[in-house]
């Protein structure tokens, strides 16, 4: 699921199982309520591009609450069509994380498993084409 919730995370606007107030221990990115504040990032975390974010800083432009709730807007839109077209919850993804050497000691045997099962040639080491 980790592949899924840094999809959504990267859009810039939630924060899944990290909120300030510890109201949003949620896990599944699906399950989120990207509409409320606290599962929203800071106005200055909010990601609004690099060289959106160097002109502001070069220019001194001030930046209202409108900008910031025009941006929320644009993201809630994009995680909200995401939520519903992705395939979040398709078993190769879910247990997709157990490929990743970095973190592959702290996953499930129940993803090894499957994966071994579902993709026999990885423990064979030839390849099934």
């Amino acid at each position: 699921m980790a592949i899924v919730r840094v999809a959504i995370i990267q859009v810039g606007i939630v924060r899944v199982g990290n909120c300030p107030d510890g109201s949003c221990p949620v896990t599944d990115c699906t399950q989120v309520d990207i509409l409320c504040k606290n599962n929203q990032k800071t106005n200055e975390d909010l990601f609004i591009g690099s060289d959106a974010r160097k002109l502001i800083i070069s220019e001194n432009i001030t930046i209202t609450e409108n900008f910031y709730e025009n941006v929320r807007e644009s993201h809630s839109a994009a995680c909200s069509y995401m939520v519903k077209t992705f395939p979040y919850h398709d078993e190769v993804l879910v247990h997709a994380e157990v490929a990743d050497p970095s973190v592959r000691q702290e996953k499930s045997f129940e993803s090894l498993n499957y994966f071994v099962t579902r993709f026999p040639a990885i423990m064979s080491g030839k390849s099934s084409e």
